[in-house]
């Protein structure tokens, strides 16, 4: 099967979060490859942050021009202005139909590990993970143009893909609560053994765990146990 994950999005200076988990998804797909194929679609100045991927049977990087998505992006903006989901579904199928087109062709899955749909008109199964709406609980903490984005980016991504992928029951609860979803499938972030037990390692001074948060002598915050 040909697998296409769209990583267009993923800023390359952002450190934690979405790329942590595209990098450790796509490490997994390595490992477990299974014959599958995997079309990695980059930016050019994203691609470097995939580029030990080239190396792994199976993937082939295809690199888009970050000044064209850009343009692209500030249309798909301005389309936010007028408050509807239809015209801003339009504008993005429009503005991204190039590329979408290019995508399907070379895969027979699409993958989007960032939240959020670029475009609403793919031809093949599309698969999502949408980590959270915060937007929806806390639209305190978001400036009126960001509630406005998510809000109808998040609505839409939900409603036109296939699948999407929720980490825990509670998140496919939250997401079936607030928005309308075809399917929604737990898919628990995994975590490999070597990275498993450093993080073990890092709580040698824990002083106490209550309710299943240990506090550590080195910091001031704490963590949740594994």
């Amino acid at each position: 099967m040909r697998i296409g994950i769209d990583c267009l999005r993923i800023d390359p200076a952002y450190v934690g979060g979405v790329n942590t988990f595209t990098l450790g998804l796509l490490g997994g797909f390595a490992a477990v490859a299974n014959g599958h194929r995997f079309n990695l679609y980059v930016t050019d100045e994203n691609q470097e942050l995939f580029s030990r991927f080239e190396r792994e049977p199976g993937f082939k990087l295809v690199a888009t021009s970050s000044r064209g998505l850009r343009a692209k992006k500030r249309i798909c903006q301005a389309a936010l202005l007028s408050r509807s989901s239809e015209l801003y579904r339009v504008t993005s199928n429009l503005a991204y139909k190039e590329i979408q087109t290019a995508m399907d062709a070379g895969s027979d899955i699409m993958y989007t590990p960032t939240v959020v749909l670029q475009s609403f008109s793919s031809r093949r199964p599309t698969v999502l993970s949408m980590h959270d709406i915060q937007h929806v609980h806390y639209p305190e903490f978001f400036s009126w143009d960001k509630r406005l984005s998510r809000t109808i980016t998040y609505g839409l991504s939900a409603r036109y893909a296939h699948c999407l992928q929720a980490s825990s029951e509670f998140i496919k609860k939250d997401v079936l609560a607030h928005m309308s979803p075809k399917r929604v499938e737990i898919i628990s972030e995994g975590l490999t053994i070597s990275r498993r037990s450093k993080i073990f390692r890092g709580f040698a001074n824990v002083t106490t765990c209550r309710n299943g948060f240990c506090f550590a002598q080195r910091s001031c915050g704490c963590t949740r146990t594994i």
